[in-house]
């Protein structure tokens, strides 16, 4: 009768030990826990990849998250179509206020990249 009462502990204890393995590597895919930002992502132990921004993938939902940069300065204004080239000194100035605005709201506002190159007012020095 001892035997059989081992045999069963050791089986009760293998089955709570598969329990919490099974558990402890489906943590992050139950519903409570998906990842939906960069700093989500980065909290759950993912590495942030080398770039700028930042990114951090989600191996689990193979998700892709970039770190939102926020500039405490105001290269130009982004809420309307409202520059021209000759608005700028150079076509480095032009440069910025494009890719901010690119950054900022996700397109050429302004219409600066004619050309589509993503290189501005090239007749500007």
């Amino acid at each position: 009768m001892k035997k059989w009462l081992m045999w069963l502990l050791i089986v009760l204890a293998l089955v709570i030990l598969l329990v919490a393995v099974y558990f402890i590597i489906t943590r992050n895919t139950t519903v409570g826990n998906e990842i939906t930002n960069f700093e989500e992502c980065i909290d759950a132990g993912n590495p942030a990849m080398e770039s700028y921004p930042r990114q951090c993938r989600d191996p689990i939902s193979d998700k892709t998250f970039t770190e939102v940069i926020e500039n405490n300065f105001e290269v130009c204004d982004c809420s309307a179509d409202m520059y021209n080239c000759d608005d700028f000194e150079n076509q480095n100035n032009a440069q910025e206020c494009f890719e901010f605005c690119m950054t900022d709201v996700g397109r050429d506002v302004h219409g600066l990249d004619n050309d589509g190159d993503g290189s501005v007012c090239e007749g500007l020095n």
